[in-house]
């Protein structure tokens, strides 16, 4: 506004209003456009994880993504599940081991309901050997404890691109 280049008037006290049809003209003019970037609307991941310190901890990587993202935490398997018909995540990470109800008990009920076939599950596991994965459906994506955030971070990325539109999506700043 100083230098000319957006046109804006000033209200009574002082502050600054710049008309839209300005901006988008700016960005016009420099090849860009309104609606870069991600949709307003909020990426939601439920993170079921019985261990405190465990989920505090994924929920402050995850915060620290620059995502657009919601993140709704269950403490074990019941609570997931009473959460999931409420929220309606769009990706499901959850542990294998909790207590009230087992994640392979939380797939089950989730892939029995046709009304959240599109949500995509990601299973962390401490379990050792391919014997409890082995009882997964096979679109079930498999991450080890610890967890690789940097990995983990690219495939939840991939998963909003996916599920809110990958045009809607902009280049990620490298970390």
């Amino acid at each position: 506004v100083e230098t000319g280049i957006l046109s804006a008037w000033k209200t009574s006290g002082g502050h600054r209003r710049i008309p839209l049809s300005e901006i988008e003209r700016v960005l016009a003019q420099r090849g860009e456009g309104i609606g870069l970037g991600y949709p307003q609307a909020k990426f939601r991941v439920l993170l079921a994880e019985d261990d405190a310190p465990t989920l505090k901890l994924y929920v402050r990587k995850f915060s620290s993504w620059n995502l657009p993202l919601e993140i709704i935490s269950a403490e074990d398997g019941y609570s997931a599940l009473l959460l999931i018909a409420k929220t309606k995540p769009h990706l499901i990470i959850l542990d294998l081991r909790m207590p009230r109800m087992d994640g392979y008990q939380v797939i089950k009920a989730i892939r029995g309901d046709k009304d959240f076939d599109h949500v995509e599950i990601i299973v962390i596991t401490g379990a050792a050997g391919v014997q409890p994965t082995s009882k997964l459906p096979s679109d079930i994506v498999i991450f080890k404890k610890p967890v690789d955030f940097a990995r983990l971070n690219g495939y939840v990325e991939a998963c909003l691109n996916r599920q809110m539109g990958a045009a809607g999506a902009r280049a990620k700043p490298s970390a």
